[in-house]
């Protein structure tokens, strides 16, 4: 989307046409708006919207569950209190859910506060996950 945000940027149907859009406006995200408009009109933009808003629902619910099972599982059940029972365990697993997302909701914030973006995220998130970063 990036690219293709480049490549448009002539096109007088460009939400900025004739300029550019801004280091501020890419970093924040917004160069795939900005071709899904180009290309599609309005409902490029309600399409993308819709596609953000399942991504993030879908990406959200996984890592929630995932972080909930890690630490019932692997770390209250195992160092905690091996004995005990199921339905302590599914108390643990309910609770442990609501408490990561508000962890992960101010650490957000502080990102947000910290004026770290989207761009430089997704930078390192690459540089992180890629299987040479630590050779």
């Amino acid at each position: 989307m990036g690219l293709g945000c480049i490549a448009l940027t002539g096109n007088p149907h460009f939400p900025t046409y004739p300029n550019t859009l801004t280091v501020e406006q890419v970093n924040a995200g917004l160069s795939a708006p900005a071709t899904a408009i180009t290309l599609l009109g309005k409902g490029g933009a309600v399409l993308l919207l819709i596609l953000l808003l399942m991504a993030v629902t879908s990406f959200t619910s996984a890592e929630l569950i995932a972080v909930s099972s890690l630490l019932t599982f692997d770390v209250y059940k195992t160092y905690l209190r091996p004995n005990t029972s199921s339905t302590e365990v599914v108390k643990v697993n309910h609770w442990t859910i609501p408490c990561y997302a508000v962890f992960l909701a101010a650490f957000c914030c502080i990102l947000n506060a910290a004026g770290i973006s989207l761009t430089w995220i997704l930078t390192v998130l690459g540089v992180i996950v890629g299987g040479a970063a630590l050779p």
